[in-house]
């Protein structure tokens, strides 16, 4: 059996440097608290997109039921189901909002911490500059570079957390539309059911 090589451990350059030390600690710090936000905004929209989705089957069931149903209580379920979704989707739009104004204040710390503060020298940035986890492949010394493609993978990643609760009220608002349009028998001929 060939003899199986060591690996040998990371060594962290001056580590008894306190400077260097305290500002390790202070990205490890930010790191956690954006990585705790990222959840919390996660959490948030997977619960938004899961009412969402029952509550568009609820609507598309009352809708297949228009005739069987009666019109009243038909369009009076298919109206409330939007209005609950138009609510729901601004409530969630509010707090996804909020977790990406704090995502983008830690990342703002996190890149002061890069481009320097008062207690911050050139070789503490150089240092942390090796433990810093890019998600682009990057040469030594483009630190700046590296960080402002990061921070904009972290900006499209956003995107979509920020655009579906939108997204959600303008497809209630269009249902609502359609329920209204059905009811007063303005698509006869067109749809199916009518």
């Amino acid at each position: 059996m060939p003899e199986q090589e060591k690996v040998q451990p990371v060594k962290l350059p001056h580590i008894d440097d306190p400077t260097f030390r305290f500002q390790l600690e202070l990205l490890k710090y930010y790191r956690e608290e954006v990585k705790h936000e990222f959840n919390l905004l996660g959490t948030r929209v997977n619960s938004n997109l899961t009412a969402q989705s029952f509550l568009v089957a609820s609507y598309a069931v009352a809708m297949a039921n228009f005739p069987n149903w009666g019109r009243n209580y038909a369009a009076l379920f298919a109206l409330g189901l939007c209005t609950l979704g138009g609510f729901l989707s601004y409530r969630a739009m509010q707090g996804v909002n909020g977790a990406c104004v704090v995502i983008k204040l830690w990342l703002g710390q996190q890149n002061k911490l890069f481009h320097g503060s008062e207690t911050d020298s050139d070789k503490v940035i150089a240092n942390l500059e090796r433990f810093v986890i890019h998600r682009v492949n990057t040469t030594p010394g483009t630190m700046s570079n590296s960080l402002s493609i990061t921070d904009k993978i972290h900006e499209n990643s956003l995107k979509f957390s920020r655009w579906a609760s939108p997204v959600f009220i303008g497809a209630w608002v269009v249902f609502a539309i359609l329920t209204v349009a059905t009811y007063f028998r303005v698509l006869d001929g067109i749809l199916l059911w009518s």
